[in-house]
């Protein structure tokens, strides 16, 4: 239904153009000239900066991150290290 209307919505306002005698692409290049290229430009970053997030996540759904495997360690490895249980220390002091 948005496609149709702004199709419909294009030709009608052709037909504007046309019964004026203006020309469309004459109205639509005076747009530029107002602005100074210098404020072109920022807003050209400023948009760029605002897409790169977006463009991130979508790369990311397309190109997923490699699953890393982990490995458990044998007993043997482990024999002689510490757990953080072994390491924790908790004191509990009342008011004083």
């Amino acid at each position: 239904m948005l496609s149709v209307f702004a199709v419909l919505s294009g030709l009608v306002l052709d037909r504007i153009y046309t019964g004026l005698g203006l020309s469309a692409s004459a109205i639509a290049g005076q747009a530029g000239e107002i602005i100074p290229y210098w404020l072109q430009l920022i807003a050209a970053l400023i948009v760029i900066a605002l897409s790169l997030k977006p463009l991130y996540l979508l790369c990311r759904t397309f190109f997923p991150a490699p699953e890393t495997v982990v490995q458990k360690k044998s007993k043997e490895e482990t024999a002689g290290e510490k757990t953080p249980a072994d390491t924790t220390v908790t004191e509990c002091r009342g008011p004083t």
